[in-house]
């Protein structure tokens, strides 16, 4: 019986190029969060505006709006990047289940006759 479930366990284990995936994931997605609550805590990011606005400070606040703006597109492709990753992680489960699904049916066709239509016994 232990042998049966080693099997079945290698046969559902994750593929290298799984592995690789879910683990670009966790890193991407950690970054995301980190970004996240950096952009949400950090003073930087809130907007201030001086009682008096010369040229030079308003130049400053253009700059200053434009890094802000890249910062969050940055955040933002990121969790488009996760996105990609699960879609890839599904079609790499898909290959899985039609490679099951194959070895199933060639295994099948492969057994002799008496065995596929055997009567119930009673």
């Amino acid at each position: 019986m232990p042998d049966d479930h080693r099997s079945i366990r290698k046969r559902f284990d994750l593929t290298p190029r799984q592995r690789r995936l879910r683990t670009l994931t966790w890193f991407v997605l950690a970054t995301v969060i980190a970004m996240t609550a950096f952009g949400i805590y950090h003073p930087a990011f809130h907007r201030t505006f001086p009682a008096i606005l010369t040229e030079e400070l308003r130049r400053a606040l253009v700059v200053k709006t434009m890094l802000v703006a890249s910062y969050w597109t940055v955040c933002l492709l990121l969790v488009l990047t996760l996105v990609v990753f699960a879609w890839l992680d599904m079609r790499e489960i898909r290959l899985q289940l039609l490679t099951a699904r194959r070895d199933m049916w060639k295994g099948l066709a492969q057994k002799p006759e008496s065995e596929q239509h055997e009567p119930p016994s009673e």
